[in-house]
């Protein structure tokens, strides 16, 4: 399909932009080759997970593939939207902290207290509109 791939290659476009534009605020920020292989990867995860963020409250229904999945919302339908809509909402945001964080931080600790509360959050989330 020309109109897909059109689409995939403005995306790549813009992704290596990104990517390119990062590198030279790393460079100029004179921030070491180690730290900025951390900062590179933080960068990517926070594209990813926006991604993610954008992809996920597109699911409509259950399934065993993709999606935020716990089992207490596997067989409820209603659930396992309003999960993924949320999980999109708190992936982007993120996200977004996580492109911050690599751009003016690069602490390793901070990154994973993010992802655990994207985790944790839409976990209590998901439990308390299921049950």
């Amino acid at each position: 399909n020309k109109e897909v791939s059109r689409y995939i290659f403005r995306l790549t476009l813009l992704l290596f932009n990104a990517i390119a534009y990062f590198q030279f605020v790393l460079i100029l920020t004179g921030v070491s080759i180690g730290t900025q292989k951390v900062r590179f990867l933080a960068f990517l995860m926070g594209l990813f997970m926006i991604f993610i963020g954008n992809v996920s409250p597109k699911i409509k229904e259950t399934n065993k593939h993709f999606g935020f999945r716990v089992p207490w919302i596997m067989n409820k339908d209603e659930a396992f939207r309003k999960t993924q809509r949320f999980f999109g909402f708190v992936s982007m945001v993120s996200g977004v902290i996580f492109i911050l964080i690599s751009l003016f931080a690069g602490n390793k600790l901070a990154l994973f207290l993010v992802l655990l509360l994207t985790i944790g959050i839409t976990t209590v989330y998901s439990y308390k509109i299921s049950h």
